[in-house]
């Protein structure tokens, strides 16, 4: 790779200075943006010092092509800061840097994840549950997390960056006992024709796309979720374990085939 940079004469390691810089950039969509756009920023981000290498080239050649390439550059260049501008300005709007104070940050992110929670769980809101536990970590093992809380107080929804979405029967959301995995519970309720299995992504997902499948399965699968809590609550806490365990094991028979099939024959 260094080969491509560094014998380009006259524009010395500038190109490769901007190549640096972008790539600093496309590191934080990593962390924050949804995986399409981070592949496409990288993309284009990557292909600028390539760019820049064949533009010389062509400039510094008398032939037709290159003065046709002459003719475009202006645009070229307006579209190449167009886009540094936008990658500028959308990563200062989502990694925290200096130049923003850590409270506003923080009241920032607070203010976004409850329109996002609005905005994907307006279904649950207008079922009169309430909105409790919201809190923004600003560190990367951290992020969102909030709880959403039935009207009698029965049932609590919680979600988490770090952790798969949660189903709390009760108030005492410590109590192991009292809880059980979404995916779990709807393994259960579909009589084992619904497993949703390790959801996991190339890249990581954006908040919004964490909600939006989130609420997916709650809009689908709510109604059947309050209805097994009103009719097992004498037995719920002594089943909810062992329905968490037959999905458990469940995910330890996909990822044990899954590995068989990624397996090369012969493999040690």
């Amino acid at each position: 790779m260094w080969s491509v940079f560094a014998p380009i004469p006259a524009g010395g390691l500038f190109p490769l200075v901007i190549a640096v810089v972008l790539i600093a950039f496309v590191r934080s969509f990593y962390l924050r943006a949804g995986g399409k756009a981070a592949l496409s920023l990288s993309i284009i981000f990557l292909s600028v010092p390539l760019g820049l290498y064949g533009l010389y080239h062509s400039l510094t050649s008398d032939t037709p092509t290159s003065k046709i390439i002459g003719k475009l550059l202006p645009g070229i260049l307006v579209l190449l800061v167009v886009l540094v501008v936008i990658g500028i300005v959308y990563t200062i709007a989502k990694i925290e840097i200096p130049i923003v104070p850590p409270e506003i940050n923080h009241k920032r992110e607070l203010s976004l994840i409850l329109k996002d929670i609005k905005t994907h769980f307006s279904f649950l809101l207008e079922k009169s549950y309430q909105i409790s536990h919201l809190e923004y970590v600003d560190h990367p093992l951290g992020g969102w997390h909030f709880q959403l809380d039935a009207p009698d107080d029965k049932l609590s929804i919680v979600l988490d960056e770090q952790l798969k979405t949660l189903l709390v029967f009760g108030k005492e959301e410590t109590d192991r006992r009292d809880q059980i995995l979404l995916d779990a519970m709807i393994y259960h309720l579909t009589e084992r024709k619904v497993f949703i299995g390790n959801r996991h992504f190339t890249f990581t997902p954006s908040r919004s796309r964490v909600f939006r499948n989130e609420a997916d399965l709650l809009k689908t699968y709510i109604n059947q979720i309050e209805n097994y809590r009103r009719d097992n609550i004498e037995t719920t806490r002594n089943e909810l374990s062992n329905l968490q365990k037959q999905y458990i094991d469940a995910l330890d028979r996909e990822s044990e085939r899954r590995r068989k099939i990624r397996q090369p024959p012969g493999g040690l």
